[in-house]
């Protein structure tokens, strides 16, 4: 293979099979390990990479009857 086989093969992982952000890092990692140390090839630059997007974090936030009900859980807890 070579990059633009490469830069495909990412892609695919984003857009058609839906891999985490992690899974297609790892799958990158992986490659460009084995062309570096295994072939002992140097990959040129790999661009038009569709990246996986990560979801954004949201805050967890309580309302008060669920913090009431969250303390008296962890209190039993602790006991």
């Amino acid at each position: 293979m070579r990059e633009p086989e490469i830069t495909q093969f990412l892609t695919h992982l984003a857009v058609q099979k839906n891999v985490a952000a992690s899974t297609q890092n790892q799958a990158f990692a992986a490659l460009l390990f084995l062309y570096q140390q295994v072939l002992e090839r140097k990959l040129d630059f790999i661009n038009n990479v569709q990246r996986v997007s990560r979801p954004a974090k949201l805050p967890v936030v309580f309302n008060p009857l669920k913090r009431v009900r969250f303390s008296r859980v962890s209190r039993e807890i602790t006991a």
